[in-house]
Formats: C-alpha cells, structure tokens, sequence
C-alpha cells in the first residue's frame, strides 16, 4: 500500500484545518500540527512532507521568516500562508 504524504500545520485555525481535510478527503495527505518555528522547519528538513501550511495574522507576521529557513534546506517545499484577512502587505512579505 503507498504512504500518504505528510502536510505539517503551524498555527492556522481549527476551522482552516477542518476546511483542508474534508477538502482532501479520506485517501489524501496526513496532516500533523507542529508546536513551534523551529519544529516546522526541522520537520521540514528532515520528514520530507509534501507542503507546510503556516498561519499568519498581524501580531504573527515574524512566522513568515521561517519560509527562507525551510527554502534553504528544501527550495522546492511548497509552504502555503494561511492569512487572518486579505492583506497586501502579508502577501508582500510573504513573498521576499
């Protein structure tokens, strides 16, 4: 049987993470939530998961900076910003 991939999550809401598994159904990715900055860029490095979901809102735009961390080790590894609101200045910072 093949293994499903890994997506980790970081600080997104409940109801987001609700959205992404009913979204991908019962054959798709496992997803596993990970309690810090660090983990996720260590569990990037190391498990090899198929994307990382980051939340952000505006007192958490300091998680953004772990995007060049996971890009150093992993440049191909899809991280995915989940925003509290529509924000052009989170979409420029998530971006440099």
């Amino acid at each position: 049987m093949k293994s499903r991939n890994e997506i980790f999550i970081f600080s997104c809401h409940p109801q987001d993470v609700a959205i992404l598994r009913e979204a991908s159904g019962l054959q798709g990715p496992v997803f596993h939530a990970v309690d810090s900055l660090v983990e996720v860029a260590h569990q990037a490095a190391t498990r090899r998961p198929a994307a990382v979901f980051l939340g952000v809102g505006d007192d958490t735009l300091g998680h953004l900076d772990v995007i060049r961390t996971i890009h150093a080790v992993r440049n191909e590894l899809p991280v995915v910003v989940i925003g509290d609101h529509d924000s052009l200045e989170l979409e420029r910072r998530s971006r440099d």
